[in-house]
Order: C-alpha cells, then sequence, then structure tokens
C-alpha cells in the first residue's frame, strides 16, 4: 500500500510540474491563416503573423493594389475574389521554413493583351472625338475590367520564408519568383507601347 501512495504521489508530482506544452502551428497553416485575414480585411491580426520589421516587405500583399490600379474598387474586388493562396508542405532548417505556396490568379498578361488590342482602339477613337479625359478614363476602366473577366485564370507554384521567432512562425518574406518573371515580361510588353 506504501508503495501505491508513494507511487500516486510521484506521479502526481511530476503531472503537477510539468509545463503545458502550447502547440506550435505548423508555418504552412500560418500562411494559410495569414491569407485568410487578409480575404476578410482583417490586417490588423493578419499583420501579427509577421515578423517584426518586416511588416511593410509583407504587406505587398494586403491589397495594397490601390495606388497602381487608380482606386479602382471593382478592380480590386475581382482580384480579391480570384485570387488565392494555398500553403502545403514546407521544408525547415532550424529556425527558417520554405512553404510551398500555390497561387492562382487571372493571367494579367492576357488580361493587357486583350484590352490593348481590343480596348485601346476604342478609346484612341474617342479621344480623336473630343471625349473628356474623364470619359476616357471611365471607358478604359470599364474596358480592363472586362478584359480581367474574361481571362483565364493561371497557377504560379512559390514559396513563402517564415522564420521561428519567440516560440512562433511568422512570415518573414514572400520568393514569388514565377510571378515576378511574368509581371516581368508584362512590362516589358507595355513599354513597347511608348
Amino acid at each position: 500500500m506504501k508503495k501505491l501512495i508513494v507511487l500516486l504521489v510521484i506521479i502526481l508530482f511530476f503531472t503537477g510540474c510539468a509545463e503545458e506544452v502550447e502547440e506550435v502551428t505548423p508555418p504552412d497553416a500560418v500562411v494559410n491563416k495569414y491569407w485568410a485575414l487578409v480575404q476578410a480585411e482583417n490586417l490588423d491580426e493578419a499583420q501579427k503573423l509577421v515578423a517584426e520589421g518586416r511588416e511593410d516587405i509583407v504587406s505587398a500583399l494586403d491589397f495594397a493594389l490601390g495606388e497602381e490600379l487608380g482606386q479602382a474598387e471593382e478592380l480590386i474586388e475581382i482580384l480579391k475574389e480570384r485570387i488565392s493562396i494555398i500553403a502545403d508542405g514546407y521544408d525547415q532548417d532550424n529556425n527558417i521554413a520554405l512553404v510551398n505556396v500555390t497561387v492562382t490568379k487571372p493571367d494579367l498578361k492576357q488580361t493587357f493583351g486583350t484590352f490593348i488590342m481590343e480596348a485601346f482602339p476604342e478609346i484612341m477613337a474617342m479621344a480623336f472625338e473630343g471625349a473628356s479625359e474623364q470619359e476616357i478614363e471611365q471607358k478604359a476602366a470599364q474596358l480592363l475590367l472586362a478584359a480581367l473577366n474574361e481571362a483565364e485564370d493561371i497557377v504560379h507554384q512559390e514559396k513563402a520564408e517564415l522564420r521561428f521567432v519567440d516560440g512562433e512562425w511568422k512570415i518573414y518574406d514572400w520568393h514569388f519568383d514565377n510571378i515576378e518573371r511574368r509581371l516581368a515580361e508584362i512590362g516589358e510588353g507595355l513599354e513597347g507601347l511608348d
């Protein structure tokens, strides 16, 4: 009986002294949570998943597209609906994880190609007919929206870099090299229009 009591005391001692271990969210789940928060426009919570000092770099994904798109809310809404980011799996080296990210988005090369081939002549005709700048801008936005709606979605395999900081994974950087190459191609194609 004494042995049983001693055994119970030892078990109670060790279970009482054991620290409660908090489960660490895996890096790919952090990226998925971040994207869900961005989609829900809960940017304050999304920023909590970003490594300190990296907010400006990472937030480039937070639809800071407004300036580039002339605050075209409809265009931003379409992009928000059609862009998806799904993280699935990662490679870890100590406190750094490279997360596999599948990005699905509208084919902007197709969008701008359609816009230039179909909309540009119409806009030029409006300008020659004396339409106001505001009328031309409205028509251009309408035609760009139509071209974006017609564009097919394309998929890029990319990476996200996360760092293990203070017991949790934080997003450190996006390595969207394939998307950057694609955007550079579009930029080169548009340079010929100058």
